[in-house]
């Protein structure tokens, strides 16, 4: 059977047709966060608000590596940080610091274990182990990733990226199939249905030739 390669800069393309209109907004939104205070003293109130401020303030011009980590050291708790750590994981990545940009992703996922950005977290750290040329690393964490997070929009992608490395692995096609059948039944509405309907077409035609 002819070799079906994975791809990270192709897939890519699709995942973020799926990822950037929801998480930009996700992104841009999660610093701010509701503060609830049962007997609290209104000066106490004052000072998270007004720290809750400086964080969004100061994440609001940070770019750069040391700015990002200046966000999380000087407010650790906060929504700000938690943005700060996600774009910081991301800026790693970027400049090839993979090992770097996983150790930032597991501490998103220490710290903001019930965030609704979790998911995307532990995605980060399984591409991270794919870009590396772990794969079986990585093709273990994206298992562990749908099972813990099955509703979340990363799901469909993470599952679509596991059939498309297995069908790379001798004796793994028909694993592949059951994942890329159930993308489809699953998340009918996904782009990565699509591609999971592509794949299965072309893995049908490879077989035929056989």
């Amino acid at each position: 059977m002819e070799r079906i390669c994975y791809s990270p800069l192709g897939l890519r393309k699709a995942w973020n047709e799926t990822f950037a209109e929801k998480s930009k907004v996700a992104i841009v939104g999660l610093v701010v966060i509701g503060i609830a205070c049962v007997g609290g003293g209104v000066s106490s109130l004052v000072a998270v608000c007004q720290a809750q401020r400086a964080a969004e303030a100061l994440l609001a011009n940070a770019s750069t590596v040391e700015q990002l980590q200046t966000v999380h050291s000087r407010y650790p708790r906060s929504g700000a940080a938690a943005s700060a750590l996600l774009l910081l994981a991301g800026e790693q990545r970027r400049l090839g610091r993979l090992k770097e940009s996983s150790v930032t992703y597991q501490k998103f996922l220490a710290a903001f274990p019930k965030h609704s950005l979790a998911p995307v977290a532990a995605l980060g750290v399984a591409e991270n182990a794919l870009a590396s040329g772990c794969f079986p690393d990585g093709i273990d964490r994206l298992q562990a990733l749908a099972a813990k997070y099955p509703v979340s929009f990363v799901v469909p992608f993470s599952l679509y990226t596991r059939a498309e490395l297995l069908t790379t692995q001798a004796g793994r096609i028909p694993e592949a199939r059951e994942l890329l059948r159930n993308l489809t039944l699953w998340f009918p509405d996904s782009v990565f249905s699509r591609y999971s309907a592509d794949l299965l077409f072309l893995l049908d035609a490879q077989q035929v030739k056989e």
